[in-house]
């Protein structure tokens, strides 16, 4: 199983990625998009991350033809919003679930945060809306190997295989989509 991480915030930390199990380590361009409504164009890169606190932003930013992946983390109400999964899955995108979401709270707050995950990963296999879990990782202690990963995942409800899927085959198709050769 080639295991790839879509969006490692640190690019030195690429070989310690290797090391762990990872075939592949990117680092994706994080655009937020905020409420004075410019549009944002990613420099250049075929694929990269958008976010944002608002709903709408977000439903709006689905609509684009471009691929990316969506982090729903900065929107407070992500985890009780069918509508914003029905519409990523209607457009073809994919959630990003960043692990970094995990590791930066602690004790309630990370109670909370998993139990927000838990609810939002089974609207989207509901729905069949797509998601990868990322690890954002900014320092080497954020990095988890690819088994870490799928012990993680099984906290939120989702089979072995389904863990698996959201970091390899999922991340595989698309870098195929976006026209990237693995490694």
């Amino acid at each position: 199983m080639d295991c790839i991480d879509l969006n490692l915030c640190n690019e030195a930390l690429e070989e310690k990625a290797r090391e762990l199990g990872w075939k592949e380590a990117l680092k994706l361009e994080v655009i937020l998009l905020d409420c004075r409504g410019k549009p944002v164009a990613p420099s250049g890169k075929t694929l990269f991350s958008v976010e944002s606190q608002d709903s709408e932003l977000l439903r709006k930013a689905l609509k684009k033809n471009s691929f990316f992946l969506i982090n729903p983390y900065p929107y407070q109400q992500y985890y009780r919003d069918e509508f914003l999964v029905k519409e990523l899955k209607e457009n073809g995108k994919c959630f990003e679930i960043p692990l970094s979401e995990f590791l930066k709270n602690s004790f309630v707050l990370r109670a909370k945060v998993i139990a927000q995950t838990t609810v939002f990963l089974q609207k989207c296999i509901s729905a069949g809306a797509d998601y990868v879990f990322t690890s954002r990782a900014v320092q080497k202690e954020d990095l988890k190997s690819p088994r870490e990963v799928t012990a993680i995942a099984k906290i939120f409800g989702l089979s072995d295989a389904q863990a698996k899927y959201a970091i390899s085959e999922r991340p595989r198709e698309i870098l195929e989509q976006k026209g990237k050769k693995m490694k």
